[in-house]
């Protein structure tokens, strides 16, 4: 049985928010400070990512899907520009 269209639009922008939110953490590793414990910039990707990976897969369902997935991209690009320029 095939999945309906809408089916596979769903599950297309929950898994490239899942990417793109992926990329987001990995960059606020880099932008983000240590704190006094030196842990701040490793545990608050961590705990932000469901909240960044939600909020991108909302968005990629509710706007246009051309400029939404460019947005999208470019922004979760932008956020991990950082960490890719350390490695």
């Amino acid at each position: 049985m095939a999945a309906q269209p809408q089916t596979k639009r769903v599950i297309a922008c929950v898994s490239a928010g899942f990417f793109l939110a992926l990329l987001v953490a990995l960059g606020a590793t880099a932008w983000l400070p240590e704190g006094a414990g030196k842990v701040n910039n490793l545990v608050f990707p961590a705990v932000a990512f469901p909240l960044v990976w939600v909020g991108i897969a909302v968005f990629l369902l509710g706007a246009r899907r051309r400029r939404a997935w460019a947005i999208s991209l470019g922004v979760a690009l932008l956020a991990a520009l950082p960490a890719l320029i350390r490695l």
